[in-house]
């Protein structure tokens, strides 16, 4: 039985993706499989799609005389990927950046549209994908700076160093990392697997043109940002210090960044296609997560469903306050024993009533 590595470990430097690698069929096993899943296939009346699969094997030149490497690769040859195939006339080399160096390569919106995006490969490069991805997936990158657009599932980072990511996900997953700063919206946990040396902090990038239309394709709430709960598949041993670090956004480091991101959009091809990459984006609430403020205490704020058009005119005045920092922010559904819990039989809260709709 060949075991499967779990979705945590589907990387080309997998243990358990290692083991089924080396576990190649005969050449008798091979043949003999192939015959009984004809006999098969026609035990239960497919007899044309049996003829498919040998006409399939002959278009491909397939060869039994020869022990292939990868039986499931021989026989679908150099297939379109499906979302290739689902979507005619598309180009695969048009969603994928791969072997470049010392390049700034942009996808404005419109240019993904929805579909997945490879970078592999790519040295001391500026990247960015300004449009709604379905998935992106990011490999063998060094010292690079890449701008990830709202991603309606996960974004995966895998044997990437030295490199500096500003995305909006439904969830980033990263493998053998090492030395990165991510500036990160992400809808869900994220998740880092033998990862060292990363430094989170909320997301802050361009404001451009259609940024809210991509987020609501993607089914991106902008209030549910957990960037930074993060899940460490391989937490460190009893008083050694964490793999990864949370930064506010003040932060030196994370300031120097997004100062040199904005002078690199404003000189290049990104400003001159008409996209205002002069103001952060206001878009996405800048919260501190769980960084510690000190010197501060917790206040909770609730605003009911009718009320959320103005929560985001309640943010700057917060600012204004000076030492007033939004903490986190969520959505969710309480019943009415958690609002009783919470609200009315709670000695510790006070009730506050705000009403914008007369500000």
């Amino acid at each position: 039985m060949i075991r499967r590595p779990p979705r945590s470990t589907q990387s080309r430097s997998s243990a358990a993706s290692d083991v089924y690698k080396r576990q190649v069929s005969t050449q008798s096993t091979w043949g003999t499989n192939q015959i009984k899943m004809g006999n098969c296939l026609k035990s239960r009346g497919k007899k044309k799609d049996d003829e498919n699969l040998y006409e399939g094997s002959k278009d491909q030149s397939l060869n039994l005389s020869s022990k292939p490497e990868n039986p499931k690769a021989a026989v679908k040859g150099n297939q379109p990927k499906s979302w290739e195939i689902r979507k005619a006339g598309l180009k695969r080399e048009d969603f994928e950046f791969v072997l470049r160096e010392n390049e700034t390569l942009i996808k404005p919106p419109g240019s993904i549209n929805g579909q997945r995006f490879v970078i592999d490969s790519c040295k001391n490069c500026n990247i960015f994908l300004a449009d709604f991805c379905d998935s992106v997936e990011v490999d063998d990158c060094v010292g690079c700076s890449i701008f990830v657009g709202p991603c309606s599932s996960s974004v995966f980072v895998r044997n990437v160093k030295e490199c500096n990511i500003v995305m909006i996900a439904q969830q980033l997953r990263t493998r053998d990392c090492k030395n990165l700063l991510v500036l990160l919206y992400s809808q869900t946990f994220p998740v880092i697997e033998l990862t060292d040396e990363i430094k989170f902090a909320c997301y802050q990038g361009p404001n451009y043109e259609g940024l809210e239309e991509q987020m609501a394709r993607a089914k991106l709430n902008i209030w549910n940002n957990k960037w930074s709960e993060i899940y460490d598949f391989n937490p460190p041993a009893p008083n050694a210090p964490r793999h990864y670090s949370l930064h506010p956004s003040d932060a030196p480091e994370v300031y120097v960044f997004v100062r040199d991101f904005f002078h690199r959009l404003e000189h290049s091809d990104f400003a001159n296609r008409g996209l205002d990459v002069a103001t952060f984006c206001d878009t996405i609430p800048l919260t501190t997560g769980l960084t510690p403020v000190p010197g501060t205490e917790n206040i909770l704020v609730v605003i009911l469903p009718s009320s959320v058009m103005y929560a985001k005119d309640l943010i700057p005045s917060f600012a204004r306050q000076g030492g007033v920092y939004l903490k986190r922010t969520r959505v969710m559904k309480l019943s009415n024993d958690q609002i009783s819990n919470l609200f009315l039989n709670n000695p510790r809260m006070k009730l506050l009533s705000a009403p914008f709709a007369d500000r």
